[in-house]
């Protein structure tokens, strides 16, 4: 069998090979969408946190980011924020 995904850096694979177009923040999100429709195989992730978050709510914003960009489907990141 033939396996026709993408090997990444790390040893892990993909399937898909997307750019990830993410807000850091709620008030950039629609940018992200605009981006992301505008670029063949990119996809968007719309964060509606970030502003004004306390320390521990900062903390799981930042890690669910991190782990979304650690994707072995995603290729690449754009991170858009505003600030």
């Amino acid at each position: 069998m033939e396996f026709l995904g993408y090997r990444r850096p790390d040893g892990s694979v993909g399937i898909r090979n997307h750019v990830l177009i993410m807000s850091t923040v709620g008030c950039a999100a629609e940018a992200a969408r605009v981006a992301a429709g505008n670029l063949y195989g990119a996809v968007s992730f719309m964060n509606q946190n970030g502003c004004g978050e306390s320390s521990g709510n900062l903390r799981r914003t930042r890690d669910v980011l991190i782990g979304l960009a650690a994707n072995p489907n995603i290729y690449g990141v754009v991170a858009i924020g505003l600030g």
